[in-house]
């Protein structure tokens, strides 16, 4: 009887061995497969950005307004956004909001007068148009993982709060850049 379970006992060995080793090889293909064939997990906020040259332009006619997108963007309309985006993630989001007043110039202390709780840095004005100027910042907004840069400026009505991912600076700045009212 202690031969039967010697011999029971060497091959559940060899059976958990061998599940062992099936376990493993399916680990390390699952792996395999998912860091070489499948592009990176890693959250967009942390790729590094290369910025491509400027291609096709997009126009909204609802808002009468024109900008150049980077080659490889596209530009998608949803509701009151618009989101400007590559294949892997990068882009941009234009939030249009209808105003009751209008504001020629907007600043921090008028972004916060609304939005207490926000936090605005680095702020610089730029210009929108010929009579008109807006805020460039940095924030903390939460779809952007905490750490954003945003645009936001008043126009014919309309509140645009124009925001991307901190990293993607350079981005937002060569958009804006095109920007263009008719």
């Amino acid at each position: 009887m202690n031969k039967e379970l010697g011999i029971r006992n060497k091959g559940r060995g060899k059976i958990f061995v061998l599940l062992l080793s099936s376990a493993v090889v399916v680990a390390l293909g699952f792996y395999l497969y998912s860091s070489l064939l499948i592009p990176s997990s890693q959250n967009s906020a942390e790729q590094e950005f290369v910025l491509s040259p400027m291609g096709e332009e997009y126009r909204n006619e609802q808002y009468g307004f024109s900008l150049r997108l980077p080659q490889g963007f596209t530009a998608r309309e949803v509701e009151d956004s618009i989101v400007l985006e590559d294949q892997t993630g990068n882009g941009i989001q234009i939030i249009i909001t209808p105003l009751d007043e209008d504001i020629p110039t907007l600043t921090k202390n008028r972004i916060q007068q609304d939005i207490p709780d926000m936090q605005i840095s680095d702020e610089q004005v730029v210009e929108v148009g010929a009579s008109r100027k807006g805020l460039a910042f940095r924030s903390d907004n939460e779809a952007f993982g905490g750490a954003s840069r945003e645009v936001w400026f008043v126009f014919r009505g309309n509140l645009y709060q124009i925001s991307t991912y901190e990293r993607l600076d350079p981005l937002l700045k060569a958009v804006f850049q095109t920007w263009q009212f008719f």
